[in-house]
């Protein structure tokens, strides 16, 4: 039978064999214990050793795009023909032919700090039903239709045209964000205690 002394230790233990990903995601990392006989509950002859804290991503400051301020680049798609709408709010929440659509484009290009690095993505999505882009939640669905009313497919420039759309609405937020640093490491605000492991020897 196992204690609630044994179960937090036990607990702990399990946290010291997980640590986060910059995905959010927990991946499982072997740790060698030799001394399978040690007690939980013999806490008081035993010595505490801490592990170095995982590599975690920083939260980001960036502002969440909203189906208005999306809409303010979808309404310049709109006039140059690009009929497929705001995914956002509901209004079209795929696009066809397996490209994706101008409004797609305008959503990707709050996303990144660049417009080369939106039109990147744009060739990146090209032929693709499902693109999850590297920044956005939800992935994109490009083998349906758009809403009622839009007939026809988005051209192959679609999405790189809303990517050019929001080049001129950097004062209402597009292209500020801040693109994750590659390598980046914080370890300071970690509880060291939470990733310790009973050593071998006992004290005496």
């Amino acid at each position: 039978m196992i204690t609630n002394k044994s179960s937090t230790c036990l607990f702990l233990l399990c946290i010291v064999n997980a640590y986060a990903s910059e995905d959010g995601m927990f991946e499982q990392e072997s740790i060698s214990i030799q001394d399978t006989r040690w007690d939980p509950l013999d806490a008081k002859n035993t010595r505490w050793e801490p592990l170095d804290a995982p590599c975690l991503s920083t939260c980001s400051n960036n502002n969440e795009l909203t189906a208005d301020i999306l809409q303010v680049c979808i309404d310049k798609c709109m006039t140059n023909s690009h009929c497929c709408g705001n995914r956002l709010n509901g209004e079209s929440p795929s696009s066809s032919a397996a490209r994706l659509s101008c409004a797609n484009g305008c959503e990707i290009a709050w996303h990144r700090s660049t417009v080369a690095l939106c039109k990147s993505d744009c060739d990146d999505s090209f032929n693709q039903c499902d693109y999850k882009h590297p920044n956005i939640r939800s992935s994109f669905e490009a083998c349906w239709s758009c809403q009622e009313g839009c007939e026809s497919w988005p051209e192959e420039e679609a999405c790189s045209k809303g990517c050019d759309h929001a080049d001129s609405l950097r004062d209402i937020g597009y292209y500020q964000y801040e693109e994750p640093v590659v390598g980046e490491c914080t370890q300071s605000d970690i509880p060291r205690f939470l990733f310790a492991v009973p050593a071998i020897k006992t004290m005496s």
